[in-house]
């Protein structure tokens, strides 16, 4: 009789690896974009506080 041990493991290994690769790279894209727009901000903050630093 055959052994389905060995092919469910072929299929639920690959399929499981797959979705773990992506949701790293979801989450991977997701904190670089937020590190993007946060150092935006931080930058264009510093730049209005160096501004109202002068005005004074």
């Amino acid at each position: 009789m055959f052994d389905f041990v060995p092919l469910a493991v072929l299929a639920i290994v690959p399929v499981w690896t797959l979705a773990y690769v992506i949701c790293g790279t979801v989450r991977y894209r997701r904190a670089a974009k937020f590190n993007r727009v946060d150092s935006a901000y931080r930058s264009a903050a510093l730049i209005a506080n160096a501004k109202r630093e002068v005005r004074k």
